[in-house]
């Protein structure tokens, strides 16, 4: 009997990408629409989120699909998250997708995001 392979950024194929990526973005998208929009926003367009804040540079949050990562910007930094078979992990930090969003929504807008 096979090992069954753990699904990663790596291994993955386009479709496995696209559903997963897709989950994780509508999860940060629907903790945002929960946000009062005077103090922070969700602009969706495709597969590109710009989070908008009352004062301050917006944060973006895209796709990347020929590299399977999940890339964000924001306050003049720039994260690559890549799918490790359980979490969407910065590949050159510890960092995690959700856990860093939260930790910049915070600093920035006060906002306690439910992720």
């Amino acid at each position: 009997m096979a090992t069954p392979t753990m699904t990663t950024s790596d291994t993955m194929d386009e479709g496995t990408f696209a559903a997963l990526s897709r989950a994780a973005i509508q999860k940060v998208r629907d903790a945002l629409d929960a946000c009062d929009p005077d103090v922070v926003e969700c602009v969706p367009d495709a597969e590109v989120v710009k989070i908008s804040f009352a004062a301050g540079a917006p944060f973006v949050l895209n796709t990347q699909r020929p590299v399977r990562e999940i890339w964000l910007a924001a306050d003049r930094q720039a994260w690559h998250f890549r799918y490790d078979g359980a979490r969407w992990q910065d590949k050159r930090s510890t960092d995690e997708l959700f856990s860093t969003l939260q930790r910049l929504v915070k600093a920035r807008a006060g906002v306690d995001l439910m992720l």
